[in-house]
């Protein structure tokens, strides 16, 4: 019993306390965390890319595994940015926590252009191939254009 009062006080006190306490920490980490995951995809983006412009042939194992990062990440943006956790470390813009509908529209459109794209690796062919990656990036664009600050 007496560990035990200890130690509910302590929990209480991090319920209490904790998320305003511990939120650099964390935050720190989601930035970090969405800034790797924003890597990852433009590094896919830029394995599809001369695909898609006609300047290297279709490999349909690259393109399906790149669109499937894309894709995959895609549902994880939302989560990857909780409220407050913008700030001097991070590109985004606080427009995100004040439309994050908007942030979840934009999300999922992009995550649905790439897992068309995931869906038509196997047997794609130019033009289509160009169309559909226009797509995917027009998303990633629409995305960035109204969420992300310019880099200076």
């Amino acid at each position: 019993m007496k560990l035990l009062l200890p130690s509910a006080i302590i929990a209480v006190a991090f319920l209490a306390f904790g998320s305003s306490g511990f939120a650099n920490k964390g935050d720190a980490g989601v930035v970090k965390e969405r800034t790797q995951m924003m890597k990852s995809m433009a590094q896919a983006v830029r394995r599809i890319a001369p695909m898609a412009k006609g300047e290297r042939a279709i490999d349909g194992v690259t393109l399906r595994s790149s669109a499937i990062v894309i894709a995959n990440h895609g549902g994880d943006l939302v989560r990857l940015f909780p409220k407050g956790s913008g700030g001097a470390q991070s590109e985004a813009k606080s427009e995100i926590w004040s439309d994050m509908e908007g942030f979840n529209r934009r999300a999922v459109a992009m995550t649905a252009a790439a897992a068309t794209l995931v869906a038509l690796s196997s047997s794609i062919k130019q033009p289509a191939l160009s169309e559909q990656f226009k797509s995917v990036g027009g998303a990633c664009s629409a995305c960035h254009r109204q969420f992300r600050a310019k880099k200076i």
